[in-house]
């Protein structure tokens, strides 16, 4: 089985989705968070963060050799596991769907 970083489609989505200019790292817990963060969402630490990209780049390898599925969650998103409509909701679709028909037929 090839790790995350054999699969090249794989290392370069998941480096371009994790752009080391658009993260930053807390100096109190390490946590990687986004750039836009005004604060650590692990920690809440308000201060200045890290912002050395050499290192933020060694930071994120090193996390998707920790958890190399979020490399393919990062490409594949969240649309493939999204939850399927409840009962109650296909109901209401189906109801519908014939409510539509019979209009269709009645013109």
């Amino acid at each position: 089985m090839k790790s995350w970083a054999e699969d090249q489609y794989v290392w370069n989505e998941a480096q371009r989705l994790l752009d080391a200019n658009m993260l930053k790292q807390c100096p109190l817990c390490r946590a990687i968070n986004a750039a836009s963060n005004s604060e650590c969402f692990v920690c809440g630490w308000r201060g200045k963060f890290t912002r050395d990209r050499a290192k933020m780049e060694t930071e994120v390898h090193s996390l998707l050799d920790r958890c190399p599925e979020l490399a393919r969650a990062l490409i594949e998103g969240t649309d493939s596991h999204a939850p399927k409509p409840g009962l109650l909701s296909r109901i209401f679709e189906w109801v519908w769907a014939r409510i539509r028909t019979l209009k269709k037929v009645q013109q």
